[in-house]
């Protein structure tokens, strides 16, 4: 899965590269997922879902085209992009997040764009260019960068990697210092899927997990030490 995030002030066009770029993306055979990142929620009082919310720590919702499930709980985004099954996700938001390549959405004037560099940018979508970075307006140059450069890290910060942080590594990735396969919680001997999409696991997790199944399976006749073990759980 590839990834990137699409940053920039407050009504600076988000949104709106974010409907392009997925317009972009599945004319070139793509299955795109979005994700939003908000400081504000997403119902609006008084609705029917959000009088549910009220008492009720999940709410779904289906309509004959769509599918909504809402958790009273902030959840990591690692634990929905295995919903979305995409290929490409596209991020509106989410500046914190160390673990995302990243567009700066800067439409010229406004805030200082300076101060929203992270030295994991890929490029600017806008009229010019930022700390030397590329510039575009051009919607099918930002998906030619998604496509060939996005990348999607653990967000673990476990170290594995020999850097102190996922944020870190990012940068590294982006200034071409290293690569994606990096990520040791990506790289796992122990690989765990959840409705098709690889989980991130950490490598004291993977140990856990590894050892707990190794003791387990050698009780059972017919295991063979260093082969390979598929288990399948629903």
């Amino acid at each position: 899965m590839r990834a990137v995030a699409l940053v920039g002030w407050k009504k600076s066009g988000k949104t709106t590269l974010a409907v392009a770029l997925a317009e972009e993306l599945a004319r070139r055979g793509v299955r795109v997922g979005a994700l939003k990142h908000s400081h504000h929620g997403f119902d609006s009082p008084g609705t029917d879902t959000a009088r549910l919310g009220a008492v009720c720590p999940v709410v779904a919702g289906l309509s004959p085209r769509h599918t909504m499930v809402g958790w009273n709980e902030a959840k990591s985004p690692q634990d929905l992009f295995p919903l979305l099954g995409a290929e490409v996700v596209l991020v509106e938001g989410g500046k914190d997040w160390g673990w995302l390549p990243r567009i700066l959405v800067v439409p010229g004037g406004g805030e200082d764009p300076m101060s929203l560099v992270a030295g994991r940018e890929l490029g600017v979508f806008g009229p010019s260019s930022v700390a030397g970075l590329p510039a575009t307006e051009d919607v099918a140059v930002v998906a030619d960068w998604v496509l060939s450069r996005g990348f999607l890290l653990a967000g673990l910060d476990c170290e594995a990697c020999g850097r102190a942080s996922c944020a870190e590594l990012a940068a590294a990735i982006v200034a071409g210092e290293a690569q994606p396969e990096d990520c040791v919680a990506r790289q796992p001997r122990l690989r765990v899927a959840c409705g098709g999409q690889e989980l991130a696991l950490g490598p004291f997790v993977e140990r856990l997990v590894r050892s707990t199944l190794v003791g387990l399976m050698s009780e059972l006749k017919g295991y063979v030490p260093g082969q390979p073990v598929r288990i399948e759980m629903e």
